[in-house]
């Protein structure tokens, strides 16, 4: 929590490495994947204690099975969705439910180059 607002992590993924996406899954010469990566920089995010939820946006089940084993929540999207798109869908999705007293935060961590966003508004994306 961030202000005593529930924080979001959002790594979208966008295709499969098939299609000319980067394998987020392969490991480096350390022996880390890009998912891996980007869940650590999650659950880092200022610090230790400011992300509740890591949510991992894919649609290779590979991905999400990998990142679902890290304790990630996980949402397919379509091959392509873009960031805002595909975090407008989970959160518009039945079984995800904000109270309207509450406005959350999230983050995007692009998992091949781990740049963070800003925190953004989960209410101001729903609006769009």
């Amino acid at each position: 929590m961030i202000n005593q607002d529930f924080v979001y992590a959002i790594i979208p993924h966008f295709g499969h490495a098939q299609v000319g996406q980067p394998n987020i899954l392969a490991p480096d010469s350390t022996g880390i994947s890009m998912l891996d990566r980007a869940i650590q920089a999650a659950e880092n995010y200022p610090n230790d204690s400011s992300v509740d939820l890591v949510i991992v946006l894919s649609p290779d089940e590979d991905v999400l099975d990998a990142a679902s084993d890290q304790g990630a929540i996980v949402h397919e999207v379509a091959v392509g969705l873009q960031p805002f798109q595909a975090a407008h869908d989970y959160f518009n999705a039945a079984d995800v439910l904000i109270a309207d007293d509450q406005d959350p935060k999230m983050v995007f961590i692009d998992p091949v180059d781990l740049k963070i966003s800003n925190l953004i508004s989960v209410k101001s994306l729903l609006t769009k």
